[in-house]
């Protein structure tokens, strides 16, 4: 069974008007770093709030888009023009995988494995 969430993700690229933006080849850049203070705060946050949290329901079938949505959910608050920038990057992310899902089979050994970055003292905002 394979599990995607195409017309979502068309649905949400026609809200933004990205329908037809460029694909990237990755969720989040690496720089700059994101902290809570950097850019200059949006005047009216609802469509960041609105793509953050469609984000999040993508998550079901694309969680390859996990940590950057997680990053990027930590500014629902007081987002800025960065934070504004880096969510519409994974929306050209999303142009790009849009037929990308969760593929489920009978035959797979159903094995787990759990990976962790426990890189707190990283975190730039406190």
């Amino acid at each position: 069974m394979a599990l995607t969430q195409t017309k979502y993700i068309n649905d949400l690229l026609r809200r933004v008007n990205m329908l037809d933006a460029s694909a990237v080849s990755t969720p989040m850049a690496d720089k700059p770093p994101l902290t809570k203070l950097s850019g200059t705060s949006l005047h009216d946050s609802t469509e960041y709030r609105m793509v953050i949290g469609s984000h999040q329901y993508l998550l079901f079938t694309l969680p390859d888009i996990a940590f950057a949505v997680n990053k990027l959910s930590q500014y629902m608050h007081n987002p800025t023009t960065d934070h504004w920038i880096a969510a519409k990057r994974i929306l050209w992310y999303l142009c790009g995988s849009r037929d990308r899902g969760q593929f489920f089979s009978t035959v797979n050994t159903h094995q787990l494995h759990a990976y962790s970055d426990a890189d707190w003292a990283g975190d730039k905002d406190d």
